[in-house]
C-alpha cells in the first residue's frame, strides 16, 4: 500500500529477534503484533511507518549485525528480543540515538541500562517457564 507522501513522512522501524532456530517461539508471535499494529497504524493514513525484520537466531552476535544494518538504514526504533545482545546495542543505541524497545524481557540488569531503553514485559524468569512448557508439549528435552 503507498501512501500519499510516503516518501516525506516516514519513520523506520526495525526488529530484531530469532524467527529460526530452537527458540523461534520467542520471536515469531512477537514480530507479528508489531506488524499487524504497524499495517493498522499506516491504514489509517498517519505518519507512515516502514519496518524491517531481522532473524538473529537468538544470538548476539547476529543482533548486532542486525543493529548495524536497521541503523544505517535509518531506524530511529528497534526492537531487539536477544537480551544477551541488549547490553552491547543499548550502548550503540545511545550514542546513535535509536529507541530500543524489549517487548520480552525486563529484570534489574537490563533495568540498569542508559539511553532510550524501553522494556515492556514481565520479569525475564518468565520466559524460562514459558520455554519449559513449549518443551514439554513439543517433546523436545
Amino acid at each position: 500500500m503507498v501512501w500519499r507522501g510516503q516518501a516525506e513522512k516516514s519513520l523506520k522501524i526495525g526488529w530484531i529477534g530469532p524467527l529460526t532456530g530452537p527458540v523461534r517461539l520467542l520471536g515469531a508471535e512477537n514480530e507479528r503484533a508489531i506488524r499487524m499494529a504497524i499495517d493498522e497504524h499506516n491504514q489509517a493514513g498517519r505518519v507512515w511507518v516502514e519496518f524491517l525484520v531481522e532473524d538473529d537466531q537468538y544470538q548476539a552476535e547476529r543482533s548486532v549485525a542486525a543493529y548495524k544494518k536497521l541503523r544505517d538504514w535509518g531506524a530511529k526504533v528497534v526492537f531487539l528480543n536477544t537480551y544477551s545482545a541488549m547490553f552491547e546495542v543499548a550502548e550503540m543505541a545511545r550514542k546513535d540515538k535509536v529507541v530500543i524497545v524489549n517487548s520480552i524481557d525486563d529484570d534489574r540488569e537490563l533495568g540498569r541500562l542508559e539511553g532510550q531503553v524501553f522494556l515492556v514485559a514481565k520479569e525475564t524468569e518468565d520466559l524460562a517457564q514459558m520455554l519449559a512448557e513449549d518443551m514439554l508439549r513439543s517433546g523436545r528435552e
